[in-house]
């Protein structure tokens, strides 16, 4: 069935690879929602394809009418705090069935990722929007859990610092947390965008749940040593991750209490990076789904040892 779905924050990381993904089928046709109506130079123009100027993602006035006959609306709002509102649109615009922005760690199933201050403004109450929508019989809705950007993460260093060759990777050290060895469950901005597609046609079977999905389940210091195989020239820098949460939670007291960033050590800003990394990687919150995940319903399959050499390979 062709669906009409309206994209709000198409602009960011993952939008271009989210639309790519549907505009390869032949049916669904998609909206996105620009406060210039003009279409982002990263994604190409497309028959199936418009923009729709809206001045506000909180103001239901432009909204609402940008919102009208579509039947999916996905938020790739960076702005997590700024979702309830859009939500509250779409469903005045007719629009039932809703994607949040939540790509990442398993915010909506473990209690020690919901409870980090990153977290517990933005996502988890949009999480319990949705849930009571939900349970009013007002709008359906998926949440997806992809772990960490896969390939996009070793490009900006989040998943592995490597300088070599190839312009795009950051030089610095390469951070390991807690020594490594503990597999994560991440996922390629491309395989984000084809479970976007599987989440919207297999709506019934997974709606007003989360779902896990993975390109790979792997570790820190695999993909290291897979680096290092292919002469990538790396300087590890360890970091205990309590050590980490620690200092993150000392620097947002010290700013609740008054005290600048200076006398604090690390801003808050920092700290909710920290907060991000240590909900990642950090044993009984870190992403690994183990056999939980709904990577084959989804439409994404699990990479190859060669697949995976061939990722990291384009960074070093």
């Amino acid at each position: 069935m062709a669906e009409n779905i309206a994209i709000a924050g198409a602009t960011g990381n993952l939008g271009p690879a989210i639309i790519s993904a549907i505009l390869t089928q032949n049916t669904h046709t998609i909206t996105i929602l620009s406060r210039n109506a003009t279409l982002p130079a990263s994604i190409p123009s497309h028959p199936r394809l418009t923009v729709t100027k809206v001045t506000s993602y909180t103001d239901p006035i432009a909204l609402i009418p940008a919102l009208r006959n579509h039947t999916v609306l996905l938020s790739l709002l960076p702005d997590h705090g700024a979702q309830p509102a859009l939500f509250d649109a779409a469903l005045e615009a007719g629009v039932k069935r809703i994607i949040p922005s939540e790509f990442g760690v398993d915010v909506a199933g473990n209690a020690h990722v919901r409870a980090l201050p990153v977290f517990a403004g933005g996502k988890v109450v949009t999480q319990k929007y949705l849930t009571r929508k939900a349970a009013e019989g007002k709008l359906s809705y998926v949440q997806i859990c992809t772990g960490a950007f896969f390939d996009y993460g070793i490009e900006t260093g989040f998943v592995l610092t490597l300088s070599g060759s190839n312009e795009v990777v950051r030089e610095g050290k390469c951070k390991i947390y807690d020594g490594g060895e503990y597999a994560r469950s991440m996922t390629t901005l491309a395989d984000i965008g084809r479970a976007v597609v599987g989440v919207v046609e297999h709506w019934e079977e997974v709606r007003n749940r989360a779902v896990y999905v993975q390109s790979c389940a792997a570790s820190q210091m695999e993909l290291l040593r897979i680096a290092e195989g292919m002469g990538a020239r790396v300087e590890v820098e360890e970091v205990k991750l309590d050590e980490l949460e620690k200092r993150c939670y000392q620097a947002v007291e010290r700013k609740g209490e008054g005290e600048g960033e200076e006398k604090a050590g690390m801003g808050v800003e920092e700290a909710m990076f920290g907060f991000v990394t240590v909900g990642c990687w950090k044993r009984g919150m870190g992403t690994f789904w183990g056999e939980r995940h709904d990577s084959e319903l989804l439409g994404v399959k699990q990479m190859t040892k060669a697949e995976l050499e061939e990722v990291v390979g384009r960074y070093v």
